[in-house]
């Protein structure tokens, strides 16, 4: 598990960032204990650091680590007796308007001694920004550093508090009962999921089956009481187009776009170990894709042959 990903952190995770290396990154920051005093200036650079992250993509601060080169130097301990959490939570939470919801500090001492204390700073991405930091200026992660944002940057993150967001979580591959011995039925879905915070009413799914050469899908169908398909052909393969028949709400994930392909059954095991599937995700906020090579189901779909 990555450092980012981790729920604890402990003397051991400090230190191997530092035996490693690791290097900072648009969600990985590291600090030296003096970006920890108590005067104006670093009460606004914090603010300006954790806002960045949570107008972005959410990450991880580092108080206590110096950097080189852009990589994880050295110890650089704070004293907690002086810089306590609750100190740095008060900065955060007063310098940042509005406040971020969700961050979590951990602190880690060092041998157990309070005077040798990390901090790291947990930020989520926040569906409430911009965040504006205390001397009046919006920023954004770039790369390993905190840059002001452009006005019309920050008139698109005032969209995302209402906002559909949607991803496609996975693809899925069954087989049906074989009714005919010289055909093989292959089912294929996905899941996709509503990770906004408004309702979509509008969304469609293309899957782009890419066979290789020499190959013939016999036939392509679905339920049409069920699903609201299209097929095409394009210069690789066929697309299937699948369109959202019901609103996809906030936290939702629904199985989608669901459609059989028939194939001859000596094509069969060569189309699964050779076929790609590109998709893509439209929604009224963008677009996502991913792709998936069929492969990966082999065994599952021809374990018993």
């Amino acid at each position: 598990m990555s450092f980012i990903d981790l729920k604890e952190y402990s003397q051991a995770d400090i230190q191997s960032l530092i035996d490693n290396s690791v290097e900072e990154s648009i969600h990985l920051d590291f600090k030296e204990s003096r970006a920890l005093e108590k005067n104006d200036k670093k009460k606004e650079d914090i603010s300006k650091d954790v806002s960045a992250f949570a107008n972005s993509d959410g990450g991880i601060i580092v108080y206590g680590i110096s950097e080189s080169n852009h990589c994880a130097g050295s110890l650089s301990c704070i004293d907690g007796e002086v810089f306590t959490k609750e100190w740095l939570e008060q900065v955060i939470n007063s310098k940042i308007s509005e406040r971020v919801v969700g961050i979590q500090i951990f602190p880690v001492r060092f041998d157990g001694d309070l005077r040798k204390s990390v901090y790291v700073v947990k930020i989520p991405r926040s569906i409430r920004a911009p965040h504006m930091c205390s001397d009046h200026k919006y920023y954004r992660r770039y790369g390993t550093t905190s840059v002001p944002m452009e006005e019309y940057e920050v008139r698109d993150l005032f969209y995302r508090i209402n906002k559909a967001e949607l991803e496609i979580d996975n693809i899925f591959l069954h087989t049906h009962d074989q009714k005919n011995e010289d055909y093989y039925e292959i089912e294929v879905y996905s899941s996709i999921a509503n990770c906004g915070t408004v309702p979509e009413t509008v969304y469609k799914m293309n899957y782009y089956v890419t066979a290789p050469g020499g190959l013939k899908i016999n036939r392509i169908s679905w339920n049409t009481l069920e699903e609201n398909n299209t097929r095409s052909f394009w210069k690789d393969g066929v697309k299937i187009s699948s369109i959202g028949k019901a609103p996809l709400f906030p936290g939702e994930r629904i199985d989608f776009g669901r459609f059989t392909i028939e194939l001859t059954n000596d094509q069969a095991k060569e189309f699964i170990k050779n076929t790609s599937i590109r998709l893509v995700l439209f929604f009224q906020g963008g677009s996502v894709e991913k792709s998936f090579k069929l492969d990966q189901f082999f065994d599952q779909l021809f374990s018993a042959s």
